[in-house]
């Protein structure tokens, strides 16, 4: 089902959004491969668009043949190229460039030509990912530590509870031995979890700055829209009656305005 133009019908337009939408859930950006069902769609329009959007080079339709391939389905390169083309307008764009650099992915050395803006936005785009999966990440390491430490905290209140009711010495030595062990464990995470809360402090403050940071970027970008969108051309309105001289007086056989004559 390659597009070529025009308008789609209802049922291409179906089938065009149901796959761009297992496209986008497949996380179509380099290290996902095409399923059997997508390359069935020959869809190769969407496929590129989805490619491009996401700032892949063109080398990229090799992989897309290797995938495709294995279920001995041909891919169609030239309409490819046309959708991934098609979707580097969307990722060179300001608005495209922040959402591919919050999405970790894309070449925005593609974007030969693009505003300057474009840069900025994906490079921010990028230091509010990478800051902020820095930031959940030493949060998680502390959240194991914690974790790890009440878990240790039970188990060692068990033993002593297994040791004051051992009746033999040999069995209450044991239990003595491996509270020892325990008690040497609670102290490790402990150490850990200190650690682990001074990287999620530091990485949290690096975060506020980028988050700060990005949040003053938006409205730039925002403004920059409204602008763009306002040096538009628009349309002009359409034609209504035949052109005239604007000095030349009332149409024949029309009255002239109210209260002018005289004048």
């Amino acid at each position: 089902m390659a597009y070529h133009g025009g308008s789609p019908t209802g049922a291409q337009a179906k089938s065009r959004f149901v796959l761009i939408t297992a496209l986008l859930g497949l996380g179509l950006a380099g290290c996902a491969g095409l399923t059997e069902e997508t390359c069935l769609t020959g869809d190769w329009n969407t496929v590129g668009y989805i490619d491009g959007v996401n700032g892949l080079d063109s080398e990229k339709v090799q992989d897309r043949l290797k995938e495709c391939g294995r279920y001995d389905i041909a891919l169609d390169p030239r309409e490819y190229e046309i959708g991934r083309t098609r979707g580097l307008t969307v990722f060179c764009s300001p608005r495209g460039a922040l959402d591919a650099g919050l999405r970790n992915v894309g070449n925005i050395n593609l974007c030969v030509g693009a505003p300057s803006l474009t840069q900025r936005s994906y490079r921010i785009g990028r230091q509010y990912s990478e800051a902020k999966r820095e930031f959940e990440s030493e949060e998680n390491q502390y959240e194991s530590a914690v974790s790890s430490i009440s878990r240790l905290r039970r188990e060692l209140r068990d033993l002593r509870e297994y040791r004051d009711d051992a009746k033999e010495k040999p069995v209450r030595e044991d239990y003595e031995r491996r509270i020892r062990e325990k008690r040497d464990k609670i102290e490790y995470e402990r150490d850990r979890a200190d650690r682990a809360l001074f990287d999620v402090r530091r990485a949290e403050r690096r975060f506020r700055e980028v988050e700060r940071d990005y949040d003053r970027f938006l409205y730039e970008l925002e403004d920059y829209e409204r602008r763009q969108a306002l040096e538009a051309p628009r349309p002009e309105a359409p034609s209504v009656g035949p052109e005239r001289d604007p000095g030349a007086g009332p149409v024949q056989g029309s009255p002239a305005i109210s209260g002018t004559d005289g004048y």
